[in-house]
């Protein structure tokens, strides 16, 4: 059964990127065939994974209606389950279009051309761009809301919710959306939350209650880094406290949006 996740917050900053490459790595590796799509302008999941990505044909042209969405989908040496469509700033000028005709069930009919070829599909969007925000839940099966542990955390879940509204509202059919919120760039020491990151933990947990994912991720800036720039590292290959983060985060949301069993075709 195919299910679709995307990735979603309006304040930017919030590890958005990192964990939609993460958790598509994650469950490629665990041999889901996984598709990942990046919404964002800037690329910046398309660099890690295609070589000269403003120079092949992506989302902006499927969204564009130029091509089929099977010609933008590009094979990724991280797995041989992993697959992506890339983006370009020229989707930009898709998403204006977009916008001025109101189009927010686009990308849903697109992906419909995929049927049951990919049993998990994740979307990355740009969160300055509310056309592709309201497409994505429109699409999707899951919103995540990835926050950092600050004081603002709670206004980038709110306006993404004030957009989850928004698109309920504007349907022209009835949606059931279902959105968990993942509390990222836990501040850890001694074996454990700081003070400081329990207190905004509790404050988030208290405000959204069992829409908080139990799965947090802690920060850890360093691999963080090398996993945005080194397409060759990716944060679940190490037995870090960062990297099972991602691997619980995976069978949480595996189990939560019953994604069902995979192939035999695990990674070796």
């Amino acid at each position: 059964m195919q299910r679709i996740i995307s990735i979603n917050n309006r304040k930017g900053g919030s590890s958005k990127t990192t964990t939609a490459i993460n958790l598509a790595y994650e469950f490629a590796k665990s041999g889901y065939r996984t598709l990942l799509i990046d919404l964002d302008p800037q690329g910046n999941a398309s660099s890690k994974f295609v070589e000269d990505y403003e120079a092949v044909v992506g989302i902006a042209e499927v969204l564009s209606k130029s091509i089929n969405i099977n010609y933008a989908i590009h094979e990724t040496s991280a797995s041989r389950n992993l697959f992506v469509i890339p983006s370009k700033i020229e989707l930009d000028d898709v998403a204006e279009y977009m916008q001025g005709n109101s189009q927010i069930a686009l990308l849903s009919k697109v992906l419909k051309e995929l049927k049951e070829e990919y049993q998990v599909i994740i979307l990355d969007s740009n969160p300055g761009i509310p056309i592709l925000l309201k497409n994505c839940v429109y699409a999707a099966d899951m919103i995540i809301i990835p926050v950092n542990v600050d004081r603002n955390s709670i206004k980038g879940v709110d306006l993404t919710l004030k957009k989850i509204n928004e698109t309920i509202y504007d349907s022209p059919s009835d949606l059931n959306i279902d959105y968990r919120i993942l509390i990222s760039m836990v501040t850890h020491s001694a074996g454990g939350p700081t003070n400081i990151a329990k207190g905004v933990l509790k404050a988030v947990k208290d405000t959204y209650k069992d829409k908080v994912l139990d799965t947090t991720i802690r920060m850890q800036s360093k691999p963080a880094q090398l996993q945005t720039f080194e397409n060759e590292y990716y944060a679940t290959d190490f037995n870090t406290g960062y990297g099972c983060d991602y691997k619980k985060l995976k069978e949480e949301i595996e189990e939560i949006v019953k994604v069902g069993q995979c192939p035999a075709s695990e990674e070796l």
